[in-house]
């Protein structure tokens, strides 16, 4: 499974420059890297949060231990955040379209949920030719 993940490949303001993504309350491990990718690895406890972040680019997301989680969409309006409560399966794909609307995800479950986040690069962040060699 893993090899797969590899081969194919919710929360800080994500960095652009070197195409991670952050968030403000938990780390991930970069676990694999080249010019067009790079696959971060997390893990959520019971009651952890995300914190406030956006989504600048396209991702892949893969979990490996899926759970309960209570996303909160900020609104941009001054109204109601909305919240939704998301089931999430071992072994689900998910793609996370771009986003510039702040939003928050919690594990509300008993148990860590665990996943790998996968975050194309930009052109502005891939190395050039000559910087390869």
């Amino acid at each position: 499974m893993r090899s797969f993940i590899f081969c194919v490949l919710v929360l800080g303001f994500a960095s652009v420059a070197n195409g991670q993504q952050d968030y403000p309350n938990i780390r991930g491990v970069v676990v694999f890297e080249n010019d067009l990718v790079v696959v971060q690895h997390f893990v959520m406890q019971p009651g952890e949060e995300s914190g406030m972040h956006l989504h600048p680019g396209n991702q892949m997301e893969i979990l490996l231990k899926g759970g309960k989680g209570l996303l909160v969409t900020q609104s941009t309006f001054g109204g109601d955040d909305e919240e939704v409560v998301l089931e999430m399966e071992d072994g689900e794909i998910r793609w996370i379209d771009s986003t510039t609307v702040p939003h928050n995800f919690k594990n509300i479950d008993t148990k860590p949920i665990e996943w790998y986040l996968l975050s194309y690069k930009t052109k502005s962040t891939q190395k050039s030719d000559s910087e390869r060699e």
